[in-house]
């Protein structure tokens, strides 16, 4: 109500809609998913209110050696399964940037991309992704209850590249391509 509230009178909030991706005429070369028709579709179901709940950090002040350990070893066999297993850490990527990076163009429009970071989708798409990303994780490391940690922007602390992703090239959490140009910029 306050947001409402402070608005000026004259302030306009607009928003489009955003279509289905057409998944028939991707605009990828190496993200795009594979059409399946064999894949028995299996409707979600919310957790119990029995289930134990995750906890997760803030990224910069990650310093439990056996959490670390075991968010490594997840990442390893994510990137260890075959390249054709949908847990597989590319396969992953590939979701988020099927859908985050312009891959696909909406239905009845073939120049619009479907980009959910430009649209009213980013925080469902995103809060869908992180789930399902952190339950792969943690069936991995038999460990139900295992968290993601986030990245906490609020904290001065928090602005910069948390420790947990920098301290070596050895370290499964670092994807060298990306780590190289965080470095950097």
């Amino acid at each position: 109500m306050a947001f409402r509230n402070s608005l000026p009178k004259t302030a306009t909030i607009t928003t489009f809609p955003l279509l289905a991706p057409d998944i028939t005429n991707p605009n990828c070369t190496n993200c795009c998913l594979p059409i399946t028709t064999n894949i028995k579709i299996v409707d979600f179901v919310l957790p119990r209110p029995s289930d134990l709940l995750r906890h997760r950090q803030a990224a910069h002040k990650v310093d439990n050696v056996e959490y670390l350990v075991k968010y490594a070893v997840a990442i390893e066999r994510m990137k260890s399964l075959p390249a054709d297993d949908q847990r597989n850490f590319m396969q992953q990527s590939n979701v988020h940037r099927a859908y985050c990076d312009g891959a696909y163009y909406q239905v009845g429009f073939p120049g619009l991309q479907f980009q959910v970071h430009k649209s009213w989708l980013f925080f469902p798409f995103h809060r869908w992704y992180l789930y399902f990303y952190e339950k792969i994780s943690g069936k991995l490391i038999n460990d139900p209850t295992f968290a993601l940690p986030f990245w906490n922007y609020d904290d001065p602390d928090g602005m910069q590249l948390p420790t947990m992703y920098a301290k070596s090239n050895s370290n499964a959490l670092i994807w060298a391509s990306q780590t190289q140009n965080m470095r950097v910029g």
